[in-house]
């Protein structure tokens, strides 16, 4: 009986060799792209979580200023709530309280860029998690009875501000 030998293989080509690291590159990209858009989500969430801190913090001098605009004095509310603030506001007594509401621009330049924020009314309760604690400021408008009183927040970045603005009547 006559055995037969396998014959030995020819030349391998490394075919297997290439396909494997064609993979691997694939592979690698495709783990490079979803890390670096781990990365950003994580960025983005953050900003969200900053803005959403700073317009809390304006909302949280907004309240307070309502506060103070129906107690200016702090011992009770006087009888005459709207002649009390208008003869403070002329008189500039009451740091915050300005009578010149209608003396210029009411646009976010001048809110962001060009108001001077340092030393204005803070709120009595203290906000944690943010990078400033927020103010606000009242205006009388012209010789009414009207106040705007405008609130900036700052979020857990300072680059993150928020202004808001509202008109209080008597």
């Amino acid at each position: 009986m006559r055995r037969t030998y396998a014959q030995p293989p020819s030349r391998q080509r490394g075919a297997t060799l290439i396909i494997a690291l064609i993979f691997l590159v694939i592979l690698s990209l495709l783990g490079a792209t979803v890390a670096s858009n781990n990365t950003l989500q994580e960025r983005m969430s953050g900003n969200t979580r900053s803005r959403d801190l700073a317009f809390e913090a304006a909302e949280h001098a907004i309240r307070d200023a309502e506060i103070f605009l129906n107690n200016p004095d702090g011992d009770g509310v006087p009888a005459n709530n709207a002649a009390y603030l208008a003869a403070h506001a002329v008189a500039g007594d009451i740091n915050g309280l300005l009578s010149n509401g209608d003396a210029h621009d009411n646009d976010s330049t001048y809110w962001r860029d060009t108001f001077n924020w340092n030393g204005r009314i803070a709120p009595a309760n203290l906000i944690n998690g943010v990078n400033a604690q927020p103010s606000y400021v009242i205006e009388r408008m012209g010789l009414t009875t009207y106040y705007r009183v405008t609130a900036r927040g700052i979020g857990r970045s300072a680059d993150t501000i928020a202004i808001l603005q509202t008109m209080y009547q008597f």
